[in-house]
């Protein structure tokens, strides 16, 4: 195996952990949502990563220049956003359903990439998109499935989790992730905090229950979770990645019948199956007509 094909390999791997850890936090964040505003929920989460991440790697810190500041200033207001939307939707509206509109970014990404690149997407990324799509329906739905403003909010973290996640791919090219990853942190820590304070109460009963839950969300979801997502995208397209991540809203779901004794159905069986098919899909490139003639 070859030098490109170990990174991208590893890239993928990166990747796959990454959106378990994020798989589980639906769960975790449903759990605390209630007992702590989302926006604050986000500028603690993103604070301890923050300062967990600058501890480990403060070597990284002398990289950070002007053009770090600027991407990650970036990065930092539309992760923000996608978080917020996604948070607030989970106070009307079950993990899995949230995890399953959040996936959504699956559809956008290669879109939004097409907007940014000018190179539209070859033909199985759209196979793999539909195929995963349906998986994920099938995994995450219930029948009787209702439109609700939950529903709209979550729907609306997909586009800008699709943003976040083309982004980070160019952004990263030329750049250390981790240092962007600490510079991202800050912004998302910073907004957070000034929109919570304009916004919201700073809730004065949290329980230890709570605050542990906080502190996995934010070690490992989040300083684990995200430097993964950067290191992980210099290796691998925007599109594979936006698939590989659909696998979070599986995990939700799996975890959310586990703690809640819920078995598995035949038709949440054939959504894992058609989700590890689209993985495979989005790599297989067709011959291209002119090398062939």
């Amino acid at each position: 195996m070859d030098k490109t094909k170990k990174l991208g390999l590893t890239g993928r791997i990166m990747l796959i952990v990454a959106t378990a850890f994020w798989g589980t936090s639906f769960v975790v964040v449903g759990q605390v949502v209630n007992s702590i505003a989302p926006s604050y929920l986000i500028a603690i989460r993103f604070t301890f990563a923050f300062i967990v991440l600058s501890i480990i790697f403060y070597k990284k810190l002398k990289l950070i220049n002007k053009s770090y500041i600027v991407c990650g200033s970036i990065l930092g207001v539309v992760l923000f956003v996608a978080f917020l939307l996604q948070t607030s939707g989970l106070l009307s509206i079950s993990a899995g359903k949230n995890a399953f509109l959040t996936s959504t970014y699956v559809v956008f990404t290669p879109f939004v990439m097409w907007i940014f690149s000018k190179k539209c997407p070859a033909l199985m990324q759209f196979v793999a998109v539909a195929l995963c799509l349906t998986g994920v329906g099938l995994v995450s739905l219930s029948n009787g499935m209702t439109i609700e403003i939950g529903d709209i909010v979550t729907l609306s973290s997909g586009v800008f989790y699709a943003l976040q996640i083309v982004l980070t791919a160019l952004f990263v090219r030329n750049r250390d992730p981790i240092a962007l990853s600490i510079v991202q942190f800050t912004f998302v820590s910073v907004i957070a905090w000034l929109y919570s304070v304009c916004f919201h109460e700073f809730p004065s009963d949290m329980s230890f229950d709570v605050l542990w839950r906080i502190g996995y969300l934010a070690i490992v979801c989040t300083a684990v979770g995200f430097t993964f997502q950067n290191v992980g995208q210099k290796w691998v397209s925007a599109t594979s990645a936006g698939i590989i991540y659909s696998f979070e809203a599986v995990v939700a779901v799996a975890l959310d019948s586990l703690i809640n004794n819920q078995p598995l159905t035949a038709k949440m069986i054939i959504g894992f199956v058609l989700i590890f098919v689209s993985l495979f899909v989005t790599e297989i490139r067709l011959p291209n007509k002119k090398m062939n003639e």
